[in-house]
């Protein structure tokens, strides 16, 4: 992606969790490398996924679930103030009126917003789907381009394709240049939340 969008791997203020931990590890971990940034606090936590830092015994169950995302919401309360985006995976078979996550009701209840990812061909529209506190917002329209990168080989050296999403909307500049009809969008307001996706 640095190569795409222009950034240095090496100095870009973005850190990583390596595989699953305990919560409270990554709690511990994530306190401590905020800390070690030297900076006013985190902006953004992304939990990749819902699941992978569960450890409940059922996750159909309210009171459980309840409480899973009220300590979710505790990474709100980091240095910072940060967003925190939590990936969740809805129900299966779920049809775009339905992108809900799976589980129990409580954990929606609790977050601010449950953000939705629907793909059409190589788009992606990013909206909301059953609750969001905050200013509505048109949906985000994301092109989905297949890409390679230096870093990203096989054993022999290959390139590997992936996947990587583009705002489609950075397309209004050119549009205002060229005189071609755009149809523009609100973005949502920045600031603390809660979400999941």
């Amino acid at each position: 992606m640095a190569e795409h969008i222009g950034f240095d791997v090496d100095t870009i203020n973005v850190h990583f969790v390596e595989g699953v931990i305990s919560f409270e590890q990554l709690e511990e971990q994530l306190r401590a490398e905020i800390a070690g940034t030297g900076d006013d606090g985190a902006t953004l936590i992304i939990i990749d996924t819902s699941a992978s830092y569960f450890e409940g015994i059922d996750e159909n169950s309210n009171p459980i679930m309840g409480a899973y995302a009220r300590r979710l919401r505790r990474f709100t309360t980091f240095p910072g103030g940060p967003t925190v985006l939590v990936a969740c995976h809805p129900i299966k078979n779920a049809g775009p009126d339905n992108l809900l996550p799976r589980g129990g009701g409580a954990f929606l209840a609790e977050v601010d917003g449950n953000l939705t990812a629907t793909r059409s061909d190589t788009i992606v529209t990013l909206h909301w789907l059953g609750k969001f506190r905050g200013a509505d917002f048109d949906p985000i329209p994301l092109e989905l381009r297949s890409v390679t990168a230096e870093r990203l080989t096989d054993r022999k050296g290959r390139a590997i394709r992936t996947v990587m999403a583009a705002d489609m909307m950075a397309a209004v500049d050119i549009a205002v240049a060229t005189g071609l009809p755009m149809v523009a969008h609100a973005q949502a307001t920045t600031g603390t939340g809660f979400f999941c996706i």
